[in-house]
């Protein structure tokens, strides 16, 4: 596959419900060359795959907040903060996805984002990880 698609397939996969083929395109992705922008968004993205994905099996916290400290590297922004937030929920270390959710909360958001933001504090203060809303069959 050429580069640069393996993000858009994987967005799509995911969206679709195809977790294991878009967490796959998206270990592509990330290991593909790019500038530090397009490298911190793949990286935020898989991270945000990793934690969230409905599917046990494919759920890797761990990994997860390595991905989303590499995009905060790279680039720190109030997305890679809430991966890294949500990979911390699901490593049940529910005291650093609050005070993590709290940085992205004081960055510069949207309202959808802000609104993003509010709901997962409230999960991670009810001890709840984050987990991306399953795709319905069509």
């Amino acid at each position: 596959m050429q580069n640069g698609y393996q993000y858009f397939f994987a967005e799509a996969s995911f969206a679709q419900g195809e977790y294991a083929s878009a967490l796959k395109l998206m270990a592509d992705a990330v290991s593909r060359k790019a500038s530090p922008q397009i490298e911190a968004l793949r990286l935020r993205r898989y991270a945000y795959y990793l934690a969230t994905v409905p599917d046990e099996d494919l759920r890797d916290g761990k990994r997860a907040a390595e991905f989303a400290q590499a995009s905060l590297a790279k680039v720190p922004s109030a997305e890679a903060l809430i991966a890294l937030a949500c990979a911390q929920a699901e490593l049940q270390d529910f005291d650093k996805a609050l005070a993590t959710i709290e940085k992205a909360a004081k960055s510069k958001l949207s309202e959808a984002k802000a609104k993003q933001v509010a709901e997962l504090k409230a999960k991670f203060q009810r001890q709840q990880p984050h987990r991306a809303v399953k795709a319905s069959a069509g």
